[in-house]
């Protein structure tokens, strides 16, 4: 049994990883140790709920070997059906760049896919800066077709990468990765969202404090009420809604 496994808390019928930050570094270096090809992924409220209403997406999620709570309608939802707080992990955005930090300091390649053109290369530059011995291996936009995806995978592997990075937005980034898994030679798969939007300087974060009283979702809601507002007011009750019948139905 893999760390991840042995941290598991099932919630809404999945199975998310209650860890620490260290553990949850941990549990990635773990991943790139051991033979084959792993796949890790961060779990917020809107997707759980995306998870509900696509299928192939929820059974997707499930054959991911770790899964990271994100958000705070997660950790709420841990406290109101399973009485667990779970520890802050930052999500994807912070875990991501430890996790970054720890393969510049053992020396692992990555690669960058995703976002619009420019801002993956902007991202790993801003990454070069911050870790100098940081191996960045290639970068490629998201926004790519059908007739390129071949092409696009021949270049991740050709670059012998070995973390792939994924951000084109959920859940096209956790389906691409499932339907082009057995044709990848990378051993750490990860879907972050806005992670290289957020590192490129793209997308401007929460300040520290709005951050630590975890209304980051809020900051971005008043930035991007256009895009985000179904998300954020319609998804999060639509979220709230189904934890409490979760309780009241009492299902494991």
């Amino acid at each position: 049994m893999t760390r991840a496994a042995e941290k598991e808390v099932s919630l809404l019928g999945i199975n998310l990883c209650n860890c620490s930050v260290r553990e949850g570094l941990d549990i990635l270096d773990e991943s790139l140790e051991m033979p084959g090809h792993y796949r890790a992924m961060f779990m917020n409220a809107n997707y759980i709920n995306i998870s509900f209403s696509d299928p192939v997406y929820r059974e997707t999620v499930k054959k991911y070997h770790a899964r990271f709570v994100d958000g705070v309608g997660v950790y709420l939802a841990g406290r109101i059906l399973k009485g667990v707080k779970f520890p802050h992990l930052g999500g994807g955005t912070d875990l991501g760049k430890l996790f970054l930090e720890r393969c510049a300091q053992k020396g692992y390649r990555v690669f960058f896919l995703g976002a619009r053109p420019g801002v993956a290369d902007k991202a790993a530059e801003n990454f070069r800066k911050w870790y100098p011995n940081i191996k960045i291996v290639g970068c490629h936009h998201g926004y790519f077709h059908n007739d390129e995806n071949e092409d696009i995978i021949r270049r991740i592997n050709s670059s012998k990468a070995d973390v792939l990075l994924v951000c084109m937005g959920m859940p096209r980034e956790a389906l691409w990765i499932e339907e082009n898994f057995d044709k990848l030679k990378t051993r750490l798969s990860l879907p972050l969202g806005a992670f290289f939007d957020f590192h490129s300087g793209e997308i401007r974060r929460a300040p520290l404090w709005i951050q630590k009283l975890r209304f980051e979702w809020l900051f971005r809601l008043i930035l991007e009420p256009n895009r985000l507002w179904k998300r954020y007011i319609i998804g999060n009750f639509i979220f709230i809604g189904r934890v409490f019948k979760w309780k009241l139905l009492s299902i494991s």
